[in-house]
Formats: structure tokens, sequence, C-alpha cells
């Protein structure tokens, strides 16, 4: 018996060996889900990128000042927004001095409730040379109780509206049919 345990000594680990391999493992084990877990905690902190330029006024050539007015009302039916030329209260539409305003978009976002509207002016800036100059204007306000970081708020809103612009100028450059010629973008800051 004594000649068969010593045949099998080398195939059984030793007692405090096991222990310390074992111990290793659970060390290991456990900074795994140290780093698992570090990981997602910084996954989970979402940030909000800075406030991106906003577009603020795009020029046609070559296009009539009407065609680009009817294709902005247009665009903004096409993309939900409201105006009614009798009520100014949800936004306002004159050909004949190129004005249209949009009714107030309401979102939330967390315990911040905001809005923004647009109003836009279409212009012959020169003969054959149209300009349809938008001022996008925003408000928002935390929920009673809570308190918003005015920095992310303001750069979450004005991403919004960037990217509610961008839609609504790919829009009306599809119902011209032809690229604005220029176009210049500005920074905002809601407070």
């Amino acid at each position: 018996m004594e000649r068969d345990a010593r045949k099998l000594a080398p195939l059984m680990p030793a007692v405090g060996r096991g222990r310390r391999r074992r111990r290793t493992m659970e060390r290991t084990g456990l900074q795994i889900k140290f780093l698992l877990l570090l990981g997602l905690l910084f996954l989970s902190c979402a940030t909000i990128p800075p406030p991106q330029p906003t577009i603020n006024r795009v020029v046609w050539k070559s296009v009539p000042r009407d065609k680009v007015f009817e294709s902005c009302l247009k665009a903004l039916h096409l993309q939900g927004y409201t105006m009614q030329a009798t009520d100014s209260t949800l936004g306002v539409v004159d050909k004949s001095l190129g004005i249209i305003g949009t009714d107030w978009i309401r979102f939330r976002e967390g315990a911040v409730s905001a809005r923004y509207r647009f109003n836009f002016l279409v212009s012959e800036t020169s003969p054959g040379t149209v300009s349809v100059s938008v001022s996008p204007k925003a408000q928002w306000a935390a929920d009673s109780g809570y308190s918003a970081d005015e920095e992310s708020s303001n750069a979450y809103i004005s991403n919004r509206i960037g990217k509610a612009l961008e839609n609504l100028f790919a829009e009306i450059e599809k119902l011209i049919g032809s690229p604005p010629t220029a176009t210049e973008s500005a920074t905002y800051d809601w407070k």
C-alpha cells in the first residue's frame, strides 16, 4: 500500500499548494470582477458632448425666393412643427415679409423641462441670392425640488436644437433640389 501511495503522490497536489492556488484564483477572480464593475461604472456615466455649432443662416443662389419660402414651410410641416397664419401663439407665417415662426416644441430630459421654437426670415439679399436666417429660442427649468447642472443642460438643449435644424435644412435642400451655396453656424447659450 505504501508503494501505491508513492506512485500516486506526484499526481495528487500537496495540501499547501492547493490552498495557495485556490486563494490566488479567488484573488484573480475578485480582481476581474472589480475591473468589470469599474468598467461598467465608467460606461454608465454618460457624458453630454459640448454644445456643437448650430446652423443659423443658409444661402441659395439662382433659386426664387418664393420657392425657398414654400420649401421652408413644407419642410417645417413634414418635420411636425406647428404654424398658423391666424394665431400668433401657434407660430406665424407671413409670406410678404418672409417670416415663419413655429410654435413651441416641448420635451423632457430627466428632471428638466425644456422647450424651443424657431423664427425664420427668408429674404432676397441680392438679385438671385436668397438667404434663410433662423433664430432659435429656448427655455429650460429643473423640476421643483431638483437642481440641474446648467452647463450640461445648455449643452444638451443646444445639441438637440442643432440636430433638429440639421434635419430641417436637409429636408429644405431636398425640396429645393439643390444644395445651398453657403451655410453659417453659431453656438448658443440658453439661460
